[in-house]
């Protein structure tokens, strides 16, 4: 009798827990299909920062606030990757572009996300262009080399990213209080 019992329960539980996982909606219907495992981070006390004249901005944009990594490499000829796994199993975070205006980074491409610096990647995005607010007090660097980090002027940094967007060298943008806090690319 116990032995049925025992059993029963174990039924009873699983069928649950089934019932609880598979009553999840993990795909909106805008990205279903999409074979992205980015989900955006909801951070309901720190909106999107966007500026009022956002006219010249890109069709299409998505405002990125939610504190953390975004990194992606720039290798531009390998757009075509995006989306797709590498031999590891990996898929690709390729930016093939990246510009500022006005109060917004806008990058091009995809981008791996992570809460802390020394995770893992925990979500990549689809293709797209993102906006990432900057500020004065973002720093612009780049990481490498004997002499640690280099700080450079936001001029200067856009100067040197457009000759290094094939590459390969990592870029990341570190996001806190919904501002980018560094942008940085790092060989």
């Amino acid at each position: 009798m116990k032995k049925k019992l025992f059993a029963a329960l174990i039924i009873v539980c699983l069928c649950t827990g089934l019932a609880a996982c598979g009553s999840k909606n993990i795909e909106s219907s805008d990205n279903a299909g999409s074979g992205s495992m980015f989900e955006p981070i909801a951070s309901d006390d720190k909106p999107a920062v966007q500026k009022e004249d956002s006219s010249a901005l890109p069709e299409g944009i998505e405002f990125n606030s939610a504190d953390g990594f975004y990194s992606g490499y720039l290798k531009s000829s390998d757009k075509d990757k995006i989306g797709a796994v590498n031999e590891n199993g990996v898929m690709y975070t390729i930016i093939s572009d990246a510009e500022i205006i006005g109060d917004n980074l806008i990058i091009y491409g995809n981008f791996g996300y992570r809460n802390s610096q020394d995770q893992d990647i925990i979500s990549v995005s689809d293709e797209g262009i993102y906006a990432f607010t900057i500020d004065e007090s973002t720093a612009f660097q780049y990481l490498g080399g004997e002499e640690g980090a280099e700080a450079l002027s936001k001029e200067d940094f856009m100067k040197e990213l457009s000759s290094l967007l094939d590459s390969g060298l990592l870029f990341e943008v570190e996001i806190s209080d919904s501002v980018a806090k560094t942008v940085s690319f790092a060989s």
